[in-house]
């Protein structure tokens, strides 16, 4: 993209950069506390995987993040690393989110989004519910119902929905952030669990303590990485096109799945979770004009920043 171009953006992309890495913030911490390796971990995801994948930037709007359906299946790879060999689970941990990684680039070099597209709706609906029924688990929540978060959780989702009636120029999700929080504040009694401290520590780097997995190990590796790939990938170019759609663009996507891929890999080996494009973000950054890849990047320092 030409630096006028930049000039004309660059506003727009300020603000855009700037609500993104709000909702990122908490988003992060939360996804990277679900997934088991702590809140540090999704919060590295959100910075290191939105710069790269943004400087690449296959999609020039488009957020990335730590999503539900990428930490819920890390979360399941975590557990099951530390069940087989508690010493070597970070190890395996490693391995398979970078290897993931490698398979994005892989897809990206061998034009997989060029394929992406022929699969039909009914099946992206039946995949994407089912992981929705997997992660709720339908029992456990009914049978230990805490009703504070639940009316938290409702009154977030309801300034969500009434929001556009009042202004479609202000994010619903930056105002239901702050609504929420203030709700929480005001009603301290009420029994609101808390994520934490934000991390002020930089990132390890691991690359080399994915070489201390055995060799019954790398297969497993392998099955998960590939499954993480391409979820990762549905997920990224379902973004990709919601973004085309709303500023009327069209995305690259290959390119695009070389950027996540890269930038999966390097967050695997800082200690992060794999992640993926986000509608929330990438609609929240359009909204707030943001309209070249200068805006992940921005979302990415700001982050850095906080």
């Amino acid at each position: 993209m030409k630096l006028s171009v930049y000039k004309q953006t660059f506003r727009g992309d300020l603000t855009g950069g700037l609500t993104a890495a709000i909702l990122a913030l908490p988003m992060g911490l939360a996804f990277g506390l679900q997934s088991g390796l702590g809140p540090q971990a999704g919060l590295y995801t959100a910075i290191i995987l939105a710069i790269i994948a943004s400087i690449i930037a296959g999609t020039k709007t488009l957020i990335s993040d730590p999503t539900g359906p990428m930490t819920f299946l890390a979360a399941t790879i975590v557990a099951e690393a530390y069940q087989m060999d508690e010493s070597k689970a970070i190890a395996l941990i490693v391995l398979t989110f970078a290897l993931s990684g490698v398979f994005q680039v892989l897809f990206g070099l061998i034009k997989v989004a060029n394929y992406v597209k022929y699969i039909s709706y009914p099946v992206l609906s039946g995949f994407m519910s089912g992981i929705v029924s997997i992660i709720g688990e339908i029992h456990s929540p009914f049978m230990n119902l805490n009703i504070a978060p639940m009316v938290l959780g409702a009154s977030t989702l309801i300034i969500i929905y009434l929001m556009p009636y009042l202004s479609k120029k202000i994010p619903a999700g930056l105002v239901a952030l702050v609504g929420g929080t203030l709700i929480s504040l005001l009603f301290a009694q009420g029994d609101f669990k808390t994520i934490g401290e934000i991390p002020t520590t930089l990132p390890e780097f691991r690359l080399f303590e994915m070489f201390n997995v055995d060799a019954s190990m790398i297969s497993l590796a392998i099955g998960n990485a590939l499954a993480l790939a391409g979820l990762g990938t549905i997920d990224t170019l379902l973004t990709s096109v919601v973004a085309d759609n709303l500023t009327k663009t069209k995305h690259n996507g290959n390119r695009e799945l070389f950027g996540q891929g890269l930038g999966n890999f390097i967050t695997a080996v800082f200690g992060g979770i794999p992640g993926a494009g986000t509608t929330a973000a990438t609609v929240a950054n359009i909204n707030s004009n943001g309209r070249s890849n200068l805006s992940g990047i921005f979302k990415g320092v700001f982050l850095i920043i906080a």
